[in-house]
């Protein structure tokens, strides 16, 4: 914990511990499972001068800001979408005049969402490392065969993760566009 109610000396000397122990603070932030829970003065650990706790408590705004986003947009539309972030996703598209489609059929597959563009189709796919992952690659593979499958039905797909969505949802949101104004 820092704060501001340290004594000055006290102070200094766990500005300088923490200056010198990034890798450690990288390893303890990054081997949450399920949840982190993080206790601090917000505004401190920003003020602090120390370079990875400002990107930090920069990268919770942002995370928070996503999921107040969430909180607004209201429960109604939740039963169309499979995931949170499809529905954040989805919702932040409709902010820029992109409209799509939730849990589209085509053959056998349910796609997140579907945009429709002229003559082209896309395929936007949010990934959690829960459904998309598993240590024998057996589910990428899965995913690889159900591209391929869209692409013989004249579909493009793009797929984000979900860490995308919540961490950088511009970036996202982007690439639909270049996706659109190269199939225009």
């Amino acid at each position: 914990v820092i704060s501001n109610s340290e004594t000055e000396c006290s102070i200094d000397s766990l500005l300088r511990f923490l200056n010198n122990t990034k890798n450690l603070f990288n390893v303890a932030v990054t081997r949450a499972r399920a949840a982190l829970i993080v206790v601090g003065n917000k505004k401190y650990c920003k003020e602090a001068g120390i370079d990875y706790l400002t990107k930090f408590v920069n990268h919770c705004e942002i995370t928070e800001a996503n999921r107040k986003t969430l909180i607004n947009i209201g429960n109604n539309d939740v039963k169309r979408f499979e995931s949170k972030w499809e529905m954040l996703l989805s919702k932040a598209l409709e902010k820029e005049g992109i409209i799509t489609q939730s849990q589209y059929t085509v053959d056998m597959y349910r796609l997140d969402l579907a945009l429709f563009n002229g003559n082209s189709k896309l395929d936007i796919e949010v990934d959690g490392e829960y459904y998309h992952k598993s240590w024998n690659g057996e589910l990428c593979y899965r995913d690889q065969l159900r591209n391929e499958h869209m692409f013989s039905k004249g579909w493009d797909v793009k797929r984000f993760w979900v860490y995308q969505i919540q961490d950088d949802l511009p970036y996202c949101i982007n690439q639909i566009k270049q996706w659109m104004l190269t199939h225009s």
